[in-house]
This record gives structure tokens, sequence and C-alpha cells, in this order.
């Protein structure tokens, strides 16, 4: 990967003004909120690793409960100037900007600048892993394969977009993961306050990364795998199953589902996201069965 060029901007900025209008960032307070309460169960000295900090609005948070790394390329993009515009470049580094942030916090972290598909880790295993960038099954795949073997028994997984519809081609990856027996599906996720997926590692170092490569397939997992997935995550299935014309297996699985509001509202979302490719007339039919 090439080097993004320093941008002189970045060096002369003035930092307190920018964090005077309110941390930049890309997430909610209800994810601060969940990241935190996550973070605060480590025991003290636990390893914290981030996936795309960008300008550090939960790393803050995260260094105070742990020896936190963040890895990013550092590549400011046409989405970052959006929202902070006129400090840096498109193409151009914002590590000293990040770094500036970080500096005027109560921890600092160790930063590793890479792609995450070029990432590879050479510290303590991980009791923390929270990534904050990919919105699509080989993206988190990229992520989460340069560190799965790293991970502690029993380490706590964070993904944003996980549970977020609008990214149900993730969600799905997440499923199969769920399904395959690498992640426990954490009890107190609760989409409709935080899209942040809560999960824990289960399987066994050396079994990981296999499983990683299994669930990206494209194809749904079957209802005989494992455990029925959580209520969100089998209308996940379903729309994946409508996506790829596997109409029967759709319906079966719409059968083997308890329905409730959640579900419906879930799947009003994941219906417009489908591809223009599904038969209007055979999703209008299963949409007015699915899931009421």
């Amino acid at each position: 990967m090439a080097k993004p060029k320093m941008n002189v901007k970045t060096d002369i900025c003035t930092v307190n003004a920018l964090l005077e209008q309110g941390h930049p960032r890309m997430v909610g307070q209800e994810d601060l909120r969940r990241v935190s309460s996550v973070a605060s169960e480590l025991a003290t000295g636990s390893t914290i690793l981030e996936m795309g900090p960008w300008l550090g609005f939960l790393s803050v948070e995260l260094a105070r409960h742990g020896d936190l790394h963040v890895v990013d390329n550092f590549v400011w993009t046409k989405d970052h100037a959006r929202r902070v515009p006129g400090f840096i470049e498109i193409g151009d580094s914002f590590k000293p900007l990040f770094e500036d942030i970080m500096a005027r916090t109560e921890g600092v972290p160790t930063v590793h600048e890479s792609d995450f598909g070029d990432f590879e880790w050479d510290g303590p295993q991980i009791d923390l892993l929270v990534v904050d960038s990919p919105k699509n099954p080989k993206a988190l795949f990229e992520c989460l394969s340069s560190v799965i073997e790293a991970l502690v028994p029993g380490a706590r997984v964070l993904i944003k977009n996980g549970l977020n519809p609008k990214q149900h081609q993730m969600m799905g990856y997440i499923d199969r993961l769920i399904r395959l027996g690498l992640f426990d599906f954490d009890q107190d996720n609760d989409f409709q306050r935080c899209n942040i997926a809560s999960l824990t590692v289960k399987a066994a170092t050396g079994a990981r990364s296999g499983i990683l490569s299994d669930a990206l397939r494209s194809e749904p997992m079957s209802q005989e795998s494992a455990d029925p997935a959580p209520h969100f995550f089998a209308v996940v299935q379903m729309s994946q199953q409508v996506q790829t014309g596997q109409w029967s297996k759709a319906y079966e699985t719409l059968a083997a589902t308890a329905a409730n509001p959640e579900m419906l509202r879930l799947w009003e979302e994941l219906e417009v996201t489908l591809s223009s490719d599904v038969p209007p007339m055979e999703l209008a039919i299963f949409s007015e069965i699915a899931p009421s």
C-alpha cells in the first residue's frame, strides 16, 4: 500500500477548536454506551483492539479500560471530508490528526497503520475486539481473519452495523458464524437501541480461521445446522433465501419462526433492500404472509 501524503494543514490545525464543535464521529451515543458497558467488564490490563477508529470517538472511551491498539490505513475519504470539511485533503493521511486528538485524552493507544486485509497482529492475546468499518461479508472477513486466532477464549467482539438491517448481507454472514459455532450471540443485544452486534468467542483456537472461510459461502444456512438464531437473524435469513430464489426454504424458515411486531418492522426494512432481480409478484405474496 502506498503511503498517503502527510498534509501540512493537519499539523497546524486547531484540534481544540474542532473538538469544541463536538468530537467528530460516525457512531451514536447509544453505540458509545454499548461499547463502554462491555469495556467496563474487562479486567485491568486487558488488551483491546479497535479496527477503524476514525478520529477516536470510541477510542477515547476504550483507552480508559485497557491497553488499546488501533488499526486503520488513515486515508482521508470523501465521506470524512463531508463530515469534517477543510481540515485534510482527500487521499491524505489523518493519522497526525488522530494522534493529536488522542494525546489530549487519558490514554494514548498503540497505532498500527495498515489496510485491514494486510494487517498482521503480533501482540498479546486480545480480550476485546471492536470492528467499525465493514458493511459486507468480505470486508468483515478481512477484519476478522487477521486477528481471530489471537482472541482469548471468551473474548468479546463488537461489530458496528452487525444488527443493521440495511447491511443484511453482513448480518447473514454473522448469522452463519454463530450457527457454525465461532461465536455465541450475547443475550443483552438490543437492535432497537443500538446496531452493534455483541458476540462472545466460542470456538477453540485453530478452528476459527476455517469457520470464517466456510461462512463466506453465499447460500443461507439450513435451520437444522444449529439452534435457531435470534428472530432478527431469522428475518435476515429469509431475506437471503428470497434474494437467491430459494422460496421453499424461505417459507420453511418463516414457518419455524414465531412472529412478533419486531419481525414485521425488520422485514419491512429489509424488503426495500432486496435486489430488483427478485420477482415482484412472488415477493408481494411472501410479504403478505411474512412475518405477520
